[in-house]
């Protein structure tokens, strides 16, 4: 075991969480490939070490899938550190032309009930993005949303659309 993450009193559970999978990955190739791993339900169990080492309750599943899917999506993106942009608004830059498809995806994010249902629909929505642009997502703001989102789902659902539809705003302004 290592020691326990430090958070400082500032940092959210999703940035002290991005931090840790991105330091503890970088020197441990055996943890990454592990981590990378665990956005299949099948294979979830050998981030489990990693996971537990960050205080993640494993009798949770919503807790545990969370953790799991934003931390597999950190190490496949090979991320040096968190990024910026919102995950729905890096959809849109992804689509940049395409709204219907892109608006499609985002109306099938919004439609999920539950935080397993969310990261089943984020698995291919990371790919998506990889593959169609350079966009560095905010996973700890990710993270935080999916952690809160069993009590508070319409209003992250809200910030989510809203993250979307004002990227196109913007692109019509200019």
């Amino acid at each position: 075991m290592t020691e326990p993450p430090v958070t400082t009193p500032k940092e959210t559970r999703g940035q002290a969480f991005v931090r840790y999978i991105i330091d503890r990955c970088s020197k441990n190739k055996a943890l990454g490939a592990a981590m990378r791993r665990a956005d299949n339900p099948a294979m979830q169990h050998q981030s489990w070490p990693l996971l537990i080492d960050f205080h993640v309750d494993l009798d949770k599943d919503a807790e545990r899938t969370a953790f799991a899917c934003i931390g597999a999506a950190v190490v496949q993106s090979k991320a040096t550190g968190n990024g910026k942009i919102p995950l729905t608004k890096a959809l849109a830059m992804a689509y940049s032309g395409q709204t219907d498809q892109a608006a499609s995806r985002l109306r099938r994010l919004l439609a999920c009930s539950s935080v397993e249902e969310c990261c089943s629909c984020l698995r291919p929505l990371f790919r998506l993005i990889a593959s169609k642009s350079n966009a560095q997502i905010d996973y700890a703001q990710l993270l935080d949303d999916l952690l809160w989102f069993p009590s508070q789902s319409e209003k992250i659902k809200a910030r989510w659309a809203t993250a979307f539809y004002r990227q196109d705003d913007n692109e019509d302004k200019s």
